[in-house]
């Protein structure tokens, strides 16, 4: 199995589990809640999704991922759908550890520096050693 396909297997499977919350609201209070080990975005997203969701999972310390444009709509079975978010458990650290895999990219924004937000993340790490 390709690990794309691993990757949007699990996802299917944490749908199937309940574990995916779908719609930018709804993301938006699953985050404030702690409740999202992963925010996965469409390709699709306008820019300012991007930075909005790119902030968000800076400051919350989540993952926010770019998928090609379709899967996440069709791995969910939620045509149109832009905006989801994995909730903590099993299925989430192994979509992350699947995406860390396949070097999905994230967002680039991180206000004046242009970094990403793994590396602000990455630093944040070695700097709390």
């Amino acid at each position: 199995m390709q690990k794309l396909d691993a990757f949007t297997y699990m996802l299917g499977l944490a749908r199937k589990a309940g574990q995916v919350t779908t719609g930018t609201p709804q993301v938006h209070r699953s985050l404030g809640r702690g409740d999202a080990a992963i925010i996965l975005l469409d390709s699709g997203v306008s820019e300012r999704t991007q930075k909005d969701f790119s902030d968000k999972s800076l400051y919350y310390d989540v993952p926010c991922l770019i998928l090609e444009e379709g899967i996440l709509s069709r791995t969910v079975g939620k045509p149109g759908c832009m905006v989801a978010a994995v909730r903590p458990g099993p299925l989430g650290e192994r979509l992350r550890v699947l995406a860390k895999e396949l070097d999905i990219k994230e967002p680039k924004n991180d206000g004046e520096t242009g970094r990403n937000p793994s590396e602000v993340r990455e630093d944040r790490a070695a700097e709390e050693k």
